[in-house]
């Protein structure tokens, strides 16, 4: 049998469907996360939960020099800044990089401080994880076995690759071909030179720009197509963030117009933090949404997380929100927030809150994580019940709800795009804050240090994210791109690398009308409005003349009708008010 690896299920169930039509058994697809927990085996040990892994990693931190990582030992703030800490172990582990390495690398000494407490923090880590008999990914590399039996039951392995490929997955690729023929189908281009090198130090050397077929077993290459960029490419400037929705949806009707047909048609989110906005003006249901909705997103998320950041401050602003929210046992939480974890009372804490949360699929996830949260009881009875609720929050704030039933045109991350053909591509948010993205792993030690002790830096980084994009935008007909221009906001220079020039099709005022359709049978009529009016006697601010020169019908309202807008409870003076009297 011939296994089949792909870097996601998105790209499995892809290749599944062209394959479905002709007769003929299919291969074994597996994901590579799933190809490399089979063939990686850790035994005598069971792998940490996420929750138990922030707990240790702060009993970890207990010693007197963590504080100069300037990182807080309350375990709010920690449990923020852990994920930091182990992205940057996780990075060394699947780099085969050790500590001692970066202090070498680190030839003025500049970050000997930060190093030695880093070396210190992951050694206690270890000994916790010894001690509980855990296993953690940060480890992984000094404690598996190789599973050769489950390599040798495939007769070839196929490994379709679009990106990069760590130190650790390199030297298992290469062990793997020590029992079966290992194939390696990498798709390269003029940004992919951290991988060129790689494959260089395996005596391999591969072209650019085009799909290389490597036979890992004979270390030879074959060239089978080119890749470049020959697609229509188009790019847009708009003034506010939701126009970008109008955007889309036009570029979405003229690319099925074209006859591109709708699963042909990608929307790429450099940040998913725009979903919401496009989920809320698909009033035709037209997309489903890779990365589903977050579970954050929910009533009972938000319930909770408001009585904690009224717990953690009892602002105004804070106390506004819990009323228009209605927690339930928020006073009973408020008398135990200090006591020591009660099991009874922080379940019935999240049922009580969970029991009006009108969507099922909600209710079912948080059952779920509290089912599983609560098999944790022994080790959560250090912490107090308020501690208890923010690391059971943590935990479902990584969960999303998959987007069932929806319409046929997909939109994911980039990342989730590889090794799929769209013939229509639209990419929003092509800012520079956003593209590149900026990367956590790079916070303890410099660039140089990083190239010295041979990790990924800054450039490989955005490299791989041109990659990504350079092989998306190679495989489309058509690519339709937007960002937004403001005092904040500027394109990102990723646009002129790719030699991108914007060009305006549309104005702003018509991208509104898509998103704002004005109805004939309910347009109101304007009142006309015909006053005389003096300014003497009047206070004349410069706000108020400002409005007055722009806008006569706004200074009406304003200052004539004193008709004031809403404005939130806030603790603090706003600050046109202070230093008034």
């Amino acid at each position: 049998m011939i296994a089949h690896i792909y870097p996601t299920s998105r790209s499995i169930r892809e290749r599944v469907s062209h394959q479905l039509s002709s007769n003929t058994f299919l291969d074994s697809s597996i994901t590579m996360g799933d190809f490399l927990s089979r063939i990686v085996l850790i035994e005598n040990r069971r792998f940490v939960d996420d929750d138990l892994r922030a707990i240790y990693l702060l009993e970890a931190s207990d010693f007197t020099h963590f504080s100069k990582l300037h990182i807080e030992r309350n375990f709010f703030s920690f449990l923020q800044n852990s994920s930091y800490i182990f992205r940057f172990f996780e990075e060394l582990q699947t780099e085969l990089v050790d500590i001692e390495t970066l202090e070498i690398s680190d030839t003025y000494a500049d970050y000997d401080e930060h190093i030695q407490i880093l070396k210190e923090l992951r050694d206690n880590y270890k000994r916790i994880c010894e001690r509980e008999l855990i296993a953690d990914k940060i480890f992984v590399s000094d404690l598996y076995s190789f599973n050769s039996s489950y390599v040798e039951s495939f007769e070839k392995i196929v490994l379709h690759v679009d990106g990069y490929l760590s130190n650790f997955e390199l030297e298992l690729i290469v062990e793997c071909a020590k029992y079966t023929e290992i194939e390696l189908v990498y798709s390269s281009s003029i940004y992919s030179q951290k991988m060129i090198e790689r494959f260089l130090a395996l005596d391999i050397e591969i072209e650019i720009n085009a799909i290389n077929t490597i036979n890992i077993n004979t270390l030879t290459c074959s060239t089978s197509s080119p890749l470049y960029i020959e697609a229509d490419i188009s790019c847009e400037m708009l003034s506010e963030r939701v126009l970008q929705v109008a955007f889309i949806k036009e570029r979405v009707y003229e690319y099925i117009k074209s006859g591109i047909e709708p699963h042909e048609i990608v929307v790429i989110l450099p940040d998913e933090n725009f979903a919401p906005y496009l989920r809320l003006f698909d009033n035709e249901n037209n997309f489903n949404f890779a990365m589903g909705t977050a579970l954050s997103e929910a009533r009972f998320y938000k319930k909770i997380d408001a009585v904690l950041l009224y717990a953690e401050n009892k602002s105004v602003q804070n106390s506004e929100r819990l009323s228009h929210l209605h927690v339930e046992n928020f006073d009973a939480f408020m008398q135990e927030e200090h006591s020591l974890f009660k099991e009874d009372f922080f379940k019935t804490f999240i049922e009580a809150n969970l029991e009006k949360e009108g969507n099922v699929q909600v209710v079912e996830k948080v059952k779920d994580e509290l089912h599983y949260f609560l098999l944790l009881k022994e080790q959560l009875a250090k912490l107090n019940n308020k501690a208890i609720i923010k690391l059971f929050l943590n935990r479902l704030s990584t969960i999303s709800i998959d987007d069932v039933g929806s319409g046929k045109i997909t939109v994911m991350g980039v990342l989730e795009s590889r090794q799929i053909n769209y013939k229509g591509v639209i990419v929003v948010d092509f800012n520079e804050d956003v593209v590149p993205r900026r990367n956590q792993k790079d916070m303890y030690i410099n660039s140089e240090i990083r190239s010295r002790a041979k990790l990924p830096d800054t450039s490989d980084r955005e490299n791989l994210q041109r990659h990504y994009y350079y092989l998306l935008f190679a495989r489309a007909k058509r690519v339709a791109i937007s960002y937004v221009a403001s005092e904040q906001k500027v394109a990102s220079r990723f646009l002129s690398i790719l030699h991108i020039e914007p060009l305006k099709h549309y104005s702003d005022s018509q991208y509104a009308k898509i998103l704002y359709p004005q109805n004939p049978k309910h347009e109101l009529e304007t009142q006309e409005i015909a006053q005389a009016y003096n300014f003497e006697g009047k206070k004349l601010s410069a706000s108020a003349l400002k409005k007055f020169l722009t806008c006569r019908r706004s200074y009406y309202y304003r200052y004539i009708k004193e008709i004031k807008e809403h404005e939130l409870a806030l603790d603090l003076p706003r600050e046109s008010v202070i230093g008034t009297y």
